[in-house]
C-alpha cells in the first residue's frame, strides 16, 4: 500500500517574464511568507528548494511550464490552471 503524503502548506504564483509574486499559506489559511523574486531558476531554486513540499498553483501562462517544471524538481506539486 502506497503511503500518501500530506501536503499542508500552499502557494499561488504569478509568474511574469521579469519577475514573480508569491504568496504562502498554512493549512488554516495563515500568511507564512511572501515576495517579489526574479523569474530565474537560479532564484526559484533558492527561495523555494529548501521549503517542505508544497502545493503551488500558477496560472496558465507561455512560462508556466518551465516554473512547474523547476518546482517539481525541486519537490513540489505544482497544478497550472486556466482562470478560463
Amino acid at each position: 500500500m502506497r503511503e500518501e503524503t500530506v501536503i499542508n502548506t500552499y502557494c499561488g504564483l504569478d509568474l511574469s517574464v521579469k519577475s514573480s509574486a508569491f504568496c504562502i499559506v498554512n493549512e488554516k489559511g495563515k500568511l507564512i511568507a511572501e515576495a517579489k523574486i526574479p523569474t530565474d531558476e537560479k532564484c526559484f531554486e533558492r527561495e523555494f528548494g529548501q521549503a517542505d513540499m508544497m502545493r503551488v498553483v500558477v496560472e496558465a501562462c507561455p512560462i508556466a511550464e518551465w516554473a512547474s517544471q523547476v518546482l517539481e524538481v525541486l519537490g513540489h506539486e505544482a497544478i497550472v490552471i486556466d482562470a478560463r
